[in-house]
């Protein structure tokens, strides 16, 4: 029989805002879905090699639903890479088993929209019972050697309680409910929104700090919450570091802390010296005195030009108090970068060294999407990031009253 020869699969994480991120295309992705979920021509070989005791095994049932392709996958930020696949027999029944080169977060699928995140690692004997219910997967999990998935399951049914809740703001926000229909109810909608969101990822911060160490808190960083600050990354770093020391997931949260570091709140703000769109080299440094928003952008990005109008108002309203933006675009042609500025009517500073991800500023701030902005102080340290509309005029105003007294 064929076995399921299909790769690498992109992954959607859900997000609870829109920008643009070095990624794939999503087009590309429910291309690939639907052909391994629906095409009959992928199925599981049948003939596994006896590998006794070494690897994982993950068996179980899912429920009513025989003769069903179940796949394990490596789950990562940019895609999913294929692991094992077996098929359920008439009962429901499937068992797979592989040797693994370390620890891995996993996703389980068995449907075009169906399947959860989990953990594996060589010691790890997993049993489990999964069943479809509305709107989503439930399942029982027991084994040995499965702490990181047993967080990771715990963690994500958090989650899930949040994002239902918060599905239900953003209905009203967006006009689809229609007992919220006034001016005073969006905005209280919104507001509420944005405390749930901050609710959620305290509630999922908890959760991760207080549970024995393991490989979940790489997947708490990468998956559950939105931009982590130094602390949080740290911390995910160290309880890794607890669980096991060389493990890739806690060498790629020591990298990342360390990178975090340097653009921590509180931290200078790093040099960036490009040039305008004039040929003239502008540094950071030579605003300090004022507040400045860093704000990393490009033309071609739909969700910058969108904030743009918002961005045009609060220039307005503080440049002349002591406030400045600093553009920094990840533009490559340097026409359309200095048209759309004219076109626009972007009238602060504005730099680039039009080499689009590759960006000097954009490596030294660690920013994998835009727009992304830092706010900083008029000592030149980094008071702020991702800030926007009211949170963000709110801290400029801090900011400027700081100084004044």
């Amino acid at each position: 029989m064929k076995k399921l020869i299909q790769k690498k699969l992109l992954w959607l994480i859900p997000i609870l805002f829109i920008s643009c991120a070095h990624t794939t295309t999503q087009e590309s992705y429910q291309r690939m879905y639907a052909k391994i979920f629906n095409g009959g021509e992928y199925v599981a070989d049948d003939i596994k090699p006896d590998l006794g005791e070494n690897g994982f095994v993950v068996e179980g049932t899912l429920v009513n639903r025989p003769n069903n392709l179940i796949v394990v996958f490596e789950y990562t930020p940019e895609n999913l890479t294929f692991i094992d696949s077996a098929r359920t027999d008439s009962a429901g029944y499937f068992r797979m088993q592989k040797v693994l080169g370390n620890e891995q977060i996993c996703y389980i699928q068995f449907g075009e929209r169906l399947g959860f995140p989990t953990a594996l690692n060589n010691q790890s004997k997993m049993k489990l019972r999964i069943k479809t219910v509305q709107g989503g997967v439930s399942y029982l999990l027991e084994g040995t050697h499965i702490e990181s998935a047993q967080q990771i399951k715990k963690l994500t049914e958090l989650n899930s309680g949040y994002l239902y809740k918060l599905n239900t703001l953003q209905r009203q926000v967006m006009g689809y409910d229609k007992n919220v229909t006034t001016k005073e109810q969006l905005n209280n909608a919104r507001l509420s929104m944005a405390a749930m969101e901050g609710e959620r990822q305290k509630a999922i911060i908890a959760e991760m700090n207080a549970a024995e160490p393991s490989a979940a808190p790489y997947f708490v960083l990468k998956f559950l919450l939105q931009e982590p600050d130094y602390k949080t990354i740290n911390q995910a770093y160290l309880k890794c570091k607890k669980y096991d020391e060389q493990m890739a997931y806690t060498q790629i949260l020591k990298s990342w802390s360390e990178t975090e570091k340097t653009t921590a709140i509180g931290s200078p703000a790093p040099e960036i010296s490009q040039k305008t769109p004039q040929g003239k080299v502008l540094k950071l440094s030579s605003l300090k005195g004022k507040v400045v928003l860093i704000d990393f952008w490009a033309s071609w990005c739909r969700p910058c030009m969108i904030s743009m109008p918002r961005l045009k108002n609060t220039y307005a309203k503080y440049k002349d108090k002591g406030f400045e933006i600093y553009g920094v675009s990840l533009d490559r042609d340097s026409s359309k970068w200095a048209n759309t500025i004219i076109a626009q009517k972007l009238i602060w500073k504005q730099v680039s060294d039009l080499k689009y991800w590759s960006n000097a500023a954009a490596k030294k701030y660690s920013v994998h999407g835009i727009p992304a902005t830092f706010l900083i102080d008029q000592d030149g340290n980094i008071a702020g990031k991702n800030l926007h509309g009211p949170a963000l005029e709110l801290k400029i105003e801090e900011l400027l009253a700081k100084k004044k007294n």
